[in-house]
């Protein structure tokens, strides 16, 4: 149940990024993110799932770009170094 909730968290945030994604002069996706409402456990979780889902697509695509603008900003929300483990 929890899992399922998070999943859907994640999912809810992944939707309303993906709407307030700006485009910059070069073209690299700008992302606004609202404020800090998830815990460190929570925004590990959704860093996981993101850069699986990110790894769905070839590297330098489009979506593959807005997913990493997505990680980069939920990795500044967390107070440390977080590393995703390629290989679980």
């Amino acid at each position: 149940m929890i899992v399922q909730n998070i999943g859907n968290a994640a999912q809810s945030l992944t939707n309303s990024l993906m709407k307030s994604i700006l485009k910059t002069k070069n073209n690299q996706p700008e992302i606004t993110m609202p404020e800090n409402q998830f815990t460190n456990q929570e925004l590990e979780l959704m860093i996981d799932a993101i850069w699986k889902r990110q790894h769905h697509f070839i590297a330098g695509d489009r979506r593959y770009r807005e997913y990493g603008a997505i990680l980069e900003k939920l990795r500044e929300q967390l107070p440390y170094d977080f590393t995703i483990y390629e290989h679980r």
